[in-house]
């Protein structure tokens, strides 16, 4: 991230053709020292922006003011477009994509639109994430038609300040039976405030083998993972809070603008890159309550790891007020509350955007995660009548990412003593005691790995990923969990026509065999069940 990079407004670096409220824009950007705060500049430069290319203008600005930020939010791929340039190689490109696909998006959705035209070519060559590039698409042409559709049926649509950096907020360390109190008066700025925690957790990363592909995934990771020690939770304390329809996220006033909290909006459809929030007529207001933000899409993964540590967080504090919900809790979102003992008549749905609360709670759900997955390693008993094992969590059924060759991995995985178990066929209860009796969990990137999070800490966790789907999701859930961590990087083919998300691939078997082997000789006891032994 950049951070303290001196500018230098020289007459030189600004273009002819920009019209004065750009110019006056960019004055602003000499004072801004950090990444958040250029991005702020940059979407201000956007709101006064009339033509497209207004966008590759301030990039030409950005690479002679700026060359560092002007790198790291995609000026390489806007000098490719352009035609200006041709990069062989684009390093973190996935990351830098995203930020101009929020840029294009927060100037014109249809210009969003079009960026993705022009650069699926591009992204399928320096791309570690197609999957996302596919998710970016879709939800630019989504936002856009909804956001017609709500000013269609007058519902009224705004600006909005699209980044809230938590960095400026104010910040206090509270105890934690002092979060609401009734004598509490909010002034009219946001507050992140912390609670500390009575002993930290500690996180390391556990490399499971050394005959893994750690060192070729290292490379094509598109983030990174954290492994640092957690001493404490943060909440944001919020004035007016609003639920949006979309950005679906949780809009407040701060210092009298309207804006949400960037990092807690919807992950899935991207509605916070659209830069626009649009809001029903207040019907009822809250006077206090606790908000479940929608972050991830509606499936067992986000479920697991994003929704339900957002409810441990109410628990954690002890709180009886509401609980309001951006969507409705499917159904192990609330069998997970009831092993929490949360009464479920607490929770209000707010889809209609029709609800005020005038002091609201928002977790960041970041170091809450690591709390609920104690919680949940000691949920439930081991699987009736499986002794403790090794298992394989297969995907043949989906249709999303096949692997063509899982029928030949799943062979591999039995010779080394793997049970091959289909998560679908299962309730959640015997989920559950899956993986608790699991000390070896296997399996393609997908869902049914989250169920690592039931698994006692030491537990084994062997990925195979697509190499064109890198995201470190379940290194970090096993850090998280205090697991071990191994990975093999399949062979995606990018050039097949069709989605992008359906795209084939494939794991070398004997690549796996040899992994797998190696953890024999290493772990004598992985596959004393196969062997008798």
């Amino acid at each position: 991230m950049t951070t303290k990079t001196h500018v230098n407004l020289n007459a030189s670096f600004i273009d002819e053709s920009m019209s004065a409220a750009q110019r006056r824009v960019l004055n602003h950007y000499v004072v801004a020292t950090n990444f958040a705060q250029k991005i702020e500049v940059t979407y201000e430069y956007l709101k006064v922006s009339t033509i497209e290319n207004d966008i590759p203008k301030y990039f030409g600005f950005l690479k002679k003011a700026d060359p560092e930020f002007h790198e790291s939010i995609g000026g390489e791929i806007v000098d490719t477009i352009e035609g200006e340039s041709r990069h062989e190689n684009i390093v973190n490109f996935d990351a830098k994509y995203l930020h101009l696909s929020q840029i294009y998006s927060n100037y014109d959705l249809q210009a969003a639109i079009d960026l993705h035209i022009r650069c699926e070519r591009i992204y399928r060559e320096f791309g570690n994430s197609l999957v996302r590039f596919d998710r970016l698409k879709f939800s630019a042409n989504k936002t856009l038609e909804l956001l017609n559709s709500f000013k269609q049926a007058g519902i009224e649509v705004h600006d909005i300040y699209p980044k809230s950096a938590s960095s400026f907020l104010k910040r206090e360390v509270k105890e934690q039976t002092h979060i609401f109190n009734s004598e509490d008066c909010l002034d009219d700025q946001a507050e992140l405030f912390t609670v500390p925690l009575e002993k930290p957790i500690e996180r390391k990363t556990v490399k499971g083998s050394l005959a893994d592909d750690s060192k070729l995934a290292d490379s094509l990771w598109i983030g990174g993972t954290t492994s640092s020690n957690v001493s404490n939770v943060q909440f944001y304390k919020l004035n007016r809070a609003r639920i949006s329809h979309a950005p679906t996220g949780i809009t407040f006033l701060d210092d009298n603008r309207r804006k949400y909290v960037y990092e807690m909006s919807d992950m899935y459809h991207y509605f916070r890159t659209a830069g626009k929030n649009s809001l029903s007529v207040v019907k009822d207001t809250i006077d206090e309550a606790y908000l479940l933000p929608r972050y991830g899409n509606n499936n067992y993964y986000h479920s697991l790891v994003d929704k339900t540590p957002a409810l441990f967080g109410y628990k954690f504090l002890g709180l009886t007020c509401p609980i309001v919900s951006t969507y409705e809790l499917d159904r192990v979102e609330l069998q997970l509350a009831e092993k929490l003992g949360i009464p479920v008549d607490n929770i209000i749905v707010d889809k209609s955007s029709e609800l005020e609360i005038h002091r609201a709670l928002l977790p960041d759900i970041a170091n809450l995660k690591p709390l609920f997955f104690q919680f949940c390693a000691e949920l439930g008993e081991p699987h009736a009548g499986l002794p403790y094992q090794d298992v394989y969590i297969s995907r043949r059924r989906s249709p999303d990412r096949p692997m063509v060759n899982e029928d030949r991995i799943e062979c591999v995985a039995e010779k080394y003593g793997f049970k091959i178990i289909r998560m679908e066929d299962h309730s959640f209860d015997q989920q559950i005691a899956i993986a608790r009796s699991s000390r070896t969990i296997m399996g393609p990137h997908g869902a049914g790995l989250a169920n690592m999070i039931f698994a006692k800490p030491g537990c084994h966790i062997i990925e195979l990923i697509p190499d064109k789907y890198m995201t470190p999701l379940f290194k970090q859930l096993a850090i998280n969990c205090k697991h071990k961590y191994s990975v093999q990087v399949g062979k995606t083919d990018s050039n097949k026509a069709g989605s992008i998300s359906s795209m084939p691939w494939r794991v070398d078997e004997t690549k796996l065999s040899s992994l797998l082997s190696n953890i024999k000789c290493v772990e004598p006891a992985f596959v004393e069940l196969a062997t008798g032994t």
